[in-house]
């Protein structure tokens, strides 16, 4: 569903800013996005992880800076039981 062209517009690209403009709900509401599950089989940590994200990110934002091991990020995906990236990305925390 997250790469579906029908509903998303150049599916295959990485491009976070595309869920700035959409009233799309994360919690299993919307259907074009369900990263946690919808329903009874709803992740049960999305409380704590919604919770928990913003402080977690911030002091790893605040506390480091990050380059990545070659400089570049390869966004392609390796087919499998889950979608994996072909390539893992190596974020390296550089100390400030």
């Amino acid at each position: 569903m997250g790469q579906d062209s029908n509903v998303w517009s150049d599916a295959q690209r990485f491009d976070p800013e595309r869920f700035l403009e959409v009233g799309i709900d994360y919690k299993g509401r919307d259907f074009e996005l369900i990263p946690f599950g919808a329903g009874r089989r709803m992740c049960p940590g999305l409380p704590l992880a919604d919770r928990m994200l913003h402080l977690m990110l911030g002091s790893l934002i605040y506390k480091f800076d990050w380059k990545t091991k070659e400089g570049t990020m390869d966004m392609s995906d390796k087919f499998g039981f889950t979608l994996q990236k072909k390539l893992p990305l190596m974020a390296i925390p550089v100390e400030l």
